[in-house]
């Protein structure tokens, strides 16, 4: 993956027109919603021709029956959730090739040619930081019982954790969060950041990747992260690092789901307050001392 290094807002690269400005943030955001609702579009159609070729009689009960293709209707996505987290990893796939074109170009554009320099030490903070913000949102989530209150929340999570542990990891805690960095980051982040202070660029493209992601917890989930791979990469001038923290943060998700280290945390609500208000402040150390880091290039811009 390249370096990055904020840009300064140069015409040489970045479109005055507002309207060419406007699609060109927006163009990355919209070709990975494109592609996805494709994806399950194309995984609904394949499911539902092969099962209605083996159920012909089915499907014409079904015609005449509004409460018989209701029912249809809900086996018949439940059997296309099955394949979507293998069309997802595949579109994701696809997103990834076309998405590090555009970011190459970008940085190609920008002229961007120094080099980050991040040590052991600035990679273990942002470990400490990453578990630290991941656990102590999610014990929110927990404690106010948001997940409990958004069906579209739930039934996301059913396909999140409906395949093997393996597929989990491989899809969720690998293929996505690069896709996802790649654009929102890479791409969004970078492009909105040319003409924008950090604060107003992180913002913005916070808002956006909280905003894809459909269901009210995982908005406010989303911005939050958003803002934390914002820091991280304008702070170690590398995709590398808000990439490594999601990647981190997806796996913790889902290897503490999977062992029940969660469910303990439900049931024992003091546990979960004291250990979060602890973990709070482990986090805010990790935090103070990421934001002693010198920029790797550009370091005026946090000063627009």
């Amino acid at each position: 993956m390249e370096e990055n290094n904020s840009s300064n807002g140069s015409k040489e690269y970045t479109p005055e027109n507002t309207t060419k400005r406007f699609f060109r943030i927006w163009k990355p955001v919209l070709l990975h919603q494109i592609v996805l609702l494709a994806a399950s579009l194309v995984t609904t159609f394949f499911v539902s021709m092969t099962y209605f070729s083996k159920n012909q009689e089915v499907l014409r009960k079904a015609v005449n029956d509004r409460g018989l293709l209701m029912q249809l209707s809900e086996k018949l996505a439940e059997i296309a959730s099955q394949y979507m987290v293998l069309t997802t990893a595949l579109a994701s796939v696809v997103l990834i090739i076309i998405c590090y074109r555009m970011y190459h170009k970008d940085q190609n554009l920008r002229k961007e040619k120094t080099k980050s320099k991040n040590g052991v030490l600035q990679y273990l903070l942002l470990v400490g930081l990453s578990i630290c913000l991941h656990y102590v949102l999610n014990n929110i989530i927990f404690a106010s019982n948001l997940g409990a209150m958004s069906q579209s929340y739930q039934e996301m999570q059913k396909i999140f954790y409906s395949p093997s542990i393996t597929m989990q990891l491989l899809v969720f805690g690998i293929i996505a969060p690069i896709c996802e960095e790649l654009i929102y980051r890479g791409l969004v982040y970078n492009r909105l950041r040319e003409k924008n202070s950090f604060l107003k660029a992180s913002l913005l493209a916070s808002l956006i990747f909280g905003a894809v992601h459909g269901n009210g917890v995982q908005m406010l989930y989303g911005f939050v992260m958003g803002l934390l791979f914002s820091f991280l990469l304008e702070k170690f001038g590398t995709l590398v690092a808000p990439i490594f923290a999601h990647v981190l943060m997806n796996v913790m998700s889902i290897t503490l789901t999977e062992v029940g280290i969660y469910n303990v945390l439900i049931k024992n609500e003091v546990l979960l307050m004291v250990t979060s208000v602890l973990v709070a402040g482990l986090g805010a150390m990790f935090f103070l001392q990421i934001s002693k880091k010198p920029q790797e290039s550009n370091s005026e811009i946090l000063q627009k």
